[in-house]
């Protein structure tokens, strides 16, 4: 028998379910808004584990919280930098690896 998969819910589902950091709320709400922008589309949904992956990713760089102003200027360079095809800019992918880890050294120097 196949496990059963979470489905998948918009960030407003899972911020009416769950108990989210105002700061969080606004740094993804600030990502989905410029990706909308950028891509021409809504973010697709994500499973709740996912959405609490990046809630708890996004503000955080080697270990330290950056703020809502750092994020934000992360998150901007994220949408001008020019990735190798294809690349659909989508939060997991912001999250994962070193792609945000150089998007702060971009806005530190």
């Amino acid at each position: 028998m196949k496990p059963k998969t979470t489905p998948a819910i918009s960030f407003d589902q899972y911020c009416n379910l769950h108990s989210v950091r105002e700061d969080r709320k606004n740094t993804v709400a600030f990502y989905l808004e410029l990706y909308h922008a950028h891509i021409g589309e809504a973010h697709q949904p994500l499973r709740p584990d996912q959405w609490q992956s990046v809630l708890d990713k996004i503000m955080v760089v080697q270990d330290e919280e950056v703020d809502y102003e750092e994020a934000a200027e992360m998150i901007l360079k994220h949408f001008k930098t020019r990735y190798a095809e294809p690349c659909d800019y989508r939060l997991p992918h912001y999250i994962s690896g070193l792609i945000k880890e150089m998007r702060y050294y971009e806005t530190c120097y």
